[in-house]
């Protein structure tokens, strides 16, 4: 549509004149009129999103004559597409008349998007009288929407698909990462051109449609440009001073190209203007091309120790010069990053030659070397051959340990440990059975699974004895009834692991200096709730 007269697209969809097939008798035409004044059979209605103006058209019914006796319409309103309003939708025209008027159509194209093709559609309108009796006829509606591109929504990036025909441009929430940059090579941009309510448009700028349907609206007025002219993308350097402007072009409905090039290496921003109005900016971060370095002017060149290699016979500032770079030649160096070449080394090349008996004698020593080298590789070999079969035997041992128990698991329930009223010693608590034990791995688990266990670790206040002045005990009961309150525990499924009273009792060994400050660490562990907590005291 955008690319031909919206004139010859109304010649072409709404015949002239007014009449419909299947008008009988008095009934001569159905006709109205678009804003160019031109009439044709239906509706033609032209609308620029934004504009304060609706645009609307009348329809009216044309008698041969004057109609001979009353005439009553009604439009069928399921026939009426969303795009447009009618009123009324019913009503008549009195005898004696040679025309009148019907209903009139206005555009509504609030969220109706611009495409390249008008909307068309058609409403069925029933006319009954005496002198024709009852007749329907479908009265064909073009709407045209020309929108303008708005600054305010046009953006960078491509607009999201709502639809198969409506695309919404929506900007990003959160600020998007920067758009990573070589320097010296072109980077295609997307961006795209969105109308007053956020929807991608179907047309370059400057609109063609816009000015057509200017042009219908005020058919007196001088042609010319309607909307926003040109859009423009600008590279502006953050700490450079300088800015560049980057070639677009028009891809397809609304979408733009933009071809960005970074000269030097920094941190830029990209700018897209709309007639001079700022629209969106991106943040650009342009870096040299592997294997290239940059430089201190921000430029790109070769590391230390290399030297460009050019194509032909090109500057090195022309894009694709800089093929390679390449080490620097024997006795040439190159101490700094740059684009300058190699330089020859200060100090004399000294070449010696080497005669052909100390040759030999090299070549009879390496002889050696390598025969030793080899038994040594051997002997190697050997014992790590040794070492593997050692470290294979110690994991089976440490499998087996890992399904069977040393030492059967023994705890105390909270309620025994009450009753002795101090730390006793294994065979002690064993003697008076208040220890639960498990003589297997299977066993053990399944006893864990559902009861509750602490783990106490505490510090030796003796030789003989951890605990001879029950120092540890009551703060080893009070701890274990404080976390049965805090984790909601039944006291009398707490079951305690201590190691005077779990494991067989073993003399300590004098520590001199040994510090007797009491210390007890809880360790909890409840497998049923998947709950582990840790408490410390320091008395």
């Amino acid at each position: 549509m955008l690319c031909l007269s919206l004139a010859t697209v109304v010649g072409e969809l709404l015949p002239g004149s007014g009449r419909l097939p299947g008008l009988p008798g008095e009934l001569q035409r159905i006709y109205g009129v678009h804003a160019s004044s031109t009439v044709v059979a239906g509706v033609a209605i032209t609308h620029t999103k934004g504009d304060s103006a609706i645009d609307t058209s009348t329809i009216t019914v044309d008698f041969e004559g004057t109609s001979s006796a009353e005439t009553r319409w009604a439009l069928d309103e399921s026939s009426v597409p969303p795009w447009i309003s009618v009123s009324p939708t019913s009503g008549f025209v009195p005898a004696g008349v040679d025309e009148g008027a019907l209903f009139t159509v206005s555009a509504s194209s609030a969220g109706v998007a611009e495409q390249k093709d008008p909307y068309t559609a058609s409403v069925n309108l029933t006319f009954a009288s005496a002198a024709v009796g009852e007749v329907s006829v479908k009265v064909p509606v073009l709407l045209i929407v020309a929108p303008a591109t708005s600054a305010r929504n046009s953006m960078w990036g491509e607009a999201r698909q709502r639809t198969d025909s409506i695309y919404d441009c929506v900007r990003p929430t959160t600020v998007p990462p920067p758009i990573e940059l070589e320097v010296g090579l072109e980077q295609s941009v997307f961006f795209s051109a969105c109308d007053s309510e956020g929807m991608r448009v179907a047309h370059m700028v400057p609109s063609e449609g816009l000015r057509v349907a200017h042009a219908l609206s005020h058919p007196n007025e001088v042609e010319g440009l309607y909307g926003p002219k040109a859009f423009k993308v600008v590279l502006r350097g953050q700490s450079f001073g300088f800015e560049y402007e980057m070639k677009h072009e028009y891809a397809s409905t609304g979408r733009y190209r933009a071809t960005v090039l970074a000269p030097l290496v920094g941190e830029y921003e990209l700018f897209l203007l709309l007639d001079g109005t700022e629209v969106d900016v991106r943040s650009v971060v342009a870096n040299c091309q592997p294997p290239l370095v940059a430089l201190p002017d921000h430029s790109c060149g070769c590391d230390a120790g290399l030297e460009p290699g050019y194509q032909d016979d090109r500057s090195l500032l022309e894009p694709g010069a800089l093929r390679a770079c390449q080490p620097c030649s024997f006795g040439f160096h190159k101490a700094l990053p740059g684009n300058g070449e190699c330089l020859a080394q200060q100090w004399p090349i000294v070449v010696s030659t080497i005669g052909g008996g100390l040759a030999l004698v090299i070549i009879i020593a390496l002889i050696i070397v390598a025969r030793r080298v080899h038994v040594h590789h051997m002997l190697a070999m050997e014992a790590v051959e040794r070492e593997i079969a050692e470290k294979q035997r110690r994991i089976c041992r440490a499998m087996t340990g890992v399904t069977t128990l040393d030492f059967p698991l023994s705890v105390m329930p909270l309620s025994k440990l009450r009753e002795q009223g101090r730390l006793v010693p294994y065979e002690e608590a064993r003697d008076a059975g208040a220890l639960r034990c498990c003589d297997t791995v299977e066993s053990a688990v399944a006893f864990a699974a559902g009861r509750p266990l602490i783990f106490v670790s505490h510090q030796w206040l003796s030789l003989l004895h951890p605990d001879p002045e029950a120092q540890h005990y009551p703060i080893i009961i009070r701890a274990a009834e404080a976390l049965c309150a805090r984790q909601g525990l039944d006291p009398d499924s707490l079951h305690i692991w201590l190691d005077y009273h779990s494991n067989l009792h073993l003399r300590r060994e004098s520590c001199p200096g040994h510090d007797h400050k009491p210390s007890i660490m809880l360790s909890f562990r409840h497998t049923s709730g998947e709950r582990d907590d840790q408490a410390a005291r320091d008395r």
